[in-house]
């Protein structure tokens, strides 16, 4: 399952539970996506987005994501400042290197080792950009994400 939360905007959060996920999923997250980059161009704003998990992918499924990815709007891609992938395993980074060659789209995601990472990045990229953020929406983030965490992790257990 991916799961999309926008509740603590500018975070754009995403976790992917599981593995192995088919184009039909792709393809809904990234109207999801879509909607949210819509919705951020209306309001005249900016986000970031911070995502757990799904970067364990077969050769075919990582092509797959990057031929999806070559159709999203560049105008709506745009207004998401910064993406992270929080992988802490340096050997799972080099697989989004890879992804990142196989799509130019994609070498806006940074892989970041851990959650405080994630957030000290952000809230940077996010300043630099003139977005700013309450305090209240980067707490709820970074519990969000946190519980994420733990519940893959049990799962994986």
């Amino acid at each position: 399952m991916i799961v999309f939360e926008t509740g603590f905007y500018p975070y754009v959060l995403t976790s992917f539970r599981g593995k192995g996920f088919t184009e039909a999923e792709y393809t809904a997250f990234l109207g999801l996506s879509a909607a949210m980059g819509k919705k951020a161009q209306a309001a005249g704003t900016r986000h970031v987005s911070i995502t757990l998990g799904g970067v364990e992918m077969a050769a075919s499924e990582r092509k797959m994501v990057a031929r999806l990815m070559e159709t999203f709007p560049k105008e709506l891609m745009d207004l998401n400042v910064a993406s992270y992938v929080i992988v802490p395993s340096p050997a799972i980074r080099g697989i989004i290197t890879a992804l990142r060659w196989l799509s130019p789209k994609l070498k806006v995601i940074e892989p970041v080792a851990s959650i405080d990472d994630a957030m000290t990045a952000a809230a940077a990229a996010l300043r630099a950009h003139g977005v700013s953020v309450p305090e209240m929406q980067a707490t709820g983030a970074r519990r969000w994400l946190r519980a994420e965490l733990s519940r893959q992790e049990k799962q994986t257990a």
